[in-house]
């Protein structure tokens, strides 16, 4: 204990098989500065999955380094100040309970929803299965409480998503961007999910033209849309 501060210098552990090194401090202070520290590899994601206990339950094994900072000790004051990075590689990911290629071909067949959707509903209409992924990454970086994950991408056997925009914690809001990219990683289709946190709404829209997004280190997946592996 530093003053009125709780500082953790640095902790060493094994977790499931993977190594956790931590650091940071905590300050009870109305203005205290928060602060934490993480690494995780490798990362074992079934295990996260168990204590979250999320809809569609995941799996995968990956790297996690995490270094953010806040200020305050309420909620509230921690989400609109707080700043920083977290990156997630994962290799082998996998999700149960949702085929998700078969959702994005038919969001493909689709093209657009002209009118903004509750994503409960769509969450409700989204096809059963499993989802197996190629290398994947989770890059998001926080600067005064908005969170924006461009960079994010995510390759299944047959589809490349990616992310930018995210979540403005200050206001509560959702303003996130979503393309699932062809082989030249230009948008084949995009969305944009908006609206509150816990109501968010989507809506489709068809691309023009052809701007590629960078998603490097994460590529095509080499099976394409055409692949034998299809279910």
């Amino acid at each position: 204990m530093a003053g009125r501060r709780l500082r953790l210098k640095q902790l060493t552990s094994q977790v499931q098989g993977g190594e956790v090194t931590a650091s940071g401090q905590w300050s009870p202070a109305a203005e205290g500065q928060q602060a934490l520290n993480l690494s995780w590899q490798p990362a074992d994601l079934q295990q996260v999955s168990a204590l979250w206990q999320p809809g569609y339950p995941f799996a995968g094994k990956g790297t996690l380094q995490l270094a953010l900072r806040a200020q305050g000790n309420r909620w509230a004051q921690i989400g609109a100040s707080l700043s920083g990075e977290v990156s997630l590689t994962v290799n082998d990911g996998f999700l149960q309970g949702l085929a998700l290629d078969q959702a994005l071909d038919e969001l493909l067949q689709q093209k657009t929803l002209p009118e903004p959707t509750p994503w409960s509903t769509l969450l409700s209409q989204l096809p059963k299965g499993d989802t197996a992924f190629n290398p994947s990454r989770l890059q998001l970086t926080a600067q005064a409480g908005r969170l924006n994950l461009a960079g994010s991408a995510a390759s299944s056997i047959t589809h490349l998503l990616a992310w930018q925009g995210g979540v403005d914690l200050a206001k509560g809001q959702w303003d996130l961007q979503w393309a699932l990219l062809d082989s030249r990683y230009c948008p084949a289709l995009t969305a944009r999910l908006t609206g509150p946190l816990a109501e968010p709404s989507l809506q489709l829209v068809e691309p023009q033209g052809c701007q590629p997004w960078r998603v490097a280190p994460v590529t095509y997946p080499p099976q394409g849309r055409q692949s034998k592996l299809r279910p």
